[in-house]
């Protein structure tokens, strides 16, 4: 039994579809935690903190899905256009110009909804910050958080996502968020931490976890990654997400990036992107952040104990689930 049962912060699975992770002093087995995150970007990966900037992946699904539809009318519009003996705009089809207008403002409404959401994981003040709503921001600690992988589904395709759960504190306001008594944040890093397994969701809580507990040194890329050149930046982008969920497609991965680079400019992606980074890098952490972030910062205001993982007990992935092992990988009671 963790030691966290009787935590008073604890927080119970919200819905059936909300399965929870182990406890933050019980750690993923070391044989299953194998990081292939490339960490050298001091800005966002540091002994202070690091980053996650999942919402800063260069492009927003929404944006690239309404693009395809703009650009597939765009063409049909020219198309006929351009075979018609006496080529005039009054001559095509009446349809084609409200559901081209419409896709150009569903375009813009998407494009006008983007925003940066990073989350900062302060190790050393074991504090997490997050954006909450669109002028605030909040800071927690980290031995409040509780795990959980989601299930959701999207069309025919079931899929996980990591959330992190805190149980809203009383000095916010119901009408902040309705009358959840938890806020909720994402756990990734990376569009590859949303999986059809919880495994993917399991591996970035113990990067997180084992992070705020040891550092830079408990996240390292795995050596079998270095020699396999898979390290790569999580930062969302779409490239190797399929070799990174399904392994032995990996031999594919040629195939899947000229699919991708295709798509990509198809629907203007080079455009989209830089439109999304400079707006997205807008975004500026409040100074009283930043200090708690900064070399030095005055931290006695805060418990800054890292929480520590049990050295007899560990959980891995098994069967759609987990279960608890002990140090030398046989199931733990």
């Amino acid at each position: 039994m963790s030691r966290y049962n009787h935590n008073p912060y604890k927080v119970h699975p919200p819905s059936k579809d909300h399965r929870a992770l182990p406890e933050l002093d019980i750690a993923l087995h070391p044989n299953s935690a194998n990081f292939a995150d490339d960490i050298s970007d001091k800005k966002q990966f540091n002994e202070r903190f690091i980053e996650s900037r999942i919402s800063d992946r260069g492009g927003d699904e929404g944006l690239y899905v309404f693009m395809a539809l703009h650009n597939f009318i765009l063409f049909t519009i020219l198309s006929i256009f351009f075979t018609m003996e006496e080529p005039s705009l009054l001559e095509l089809p009446w349809v084609l110009y409200p559901v081209y207008a419409m896709a150009v403002c569903c375009v813009c409404f998407v494009g006008a909804m983007v925003q940066s959401e990073p989350i900062r994981f302060n190790r050393q003040a074991q504090l997490v910050h997050f954006r909450w709503g669109r002028e605030r921001c909040l800071s927690l600690p980290w031995r409040q958080i509780n795990a959980f992988s989601v299930a959701g589904k999207k069309g025919a395709f079931s899929y996980y996502v990591l959330h992190l759960h805190f149980l809203k504190p009383k000095n916010i306001a119901v009408e902040d968020d309705g009358d959840f008594k938890t806020i909720a944040i994402s756990g990734m890093f990376d569009d590859a931490d949303t999986s059809f397994w919880m495994y993917p969701n399991m591996l970035r809580y113990e990067f997180i976890r084992r992070y705020m507990e040891v550092g830079l040194d408990g996240i390292q890329p795995d050596n079998v990654f270095w020699e396999e050149n898979e390290i790569r930046k999580p930062t969302g982008s779409a490239v190797g997400i399929m070799p990174r969920l399904l392994p032995f497609l990996a031999r594919t991965n040629i195939v899947n990036k000229i699919w991708f680079s295709f798509w990509h400019l198809l629907v203007f992606g080079p455009l989209i992107d830089l439109w999304v980074k400079r707006k997205i890098n807008r975004f500026q952490w409040p100074e009283d952040i930043e200090r708690l972030c900064a070399e030095g910062a005055d931290l006695s205001a805060f418990d800054t104990t890292p929480v520590k993982a049990r050295s007899d007990r560990y959980y891995r992935y098994a069967y759609s689930d987990y279960q608890y092992v002990n140090r030398s990988g046989k199931l733990h009671s």
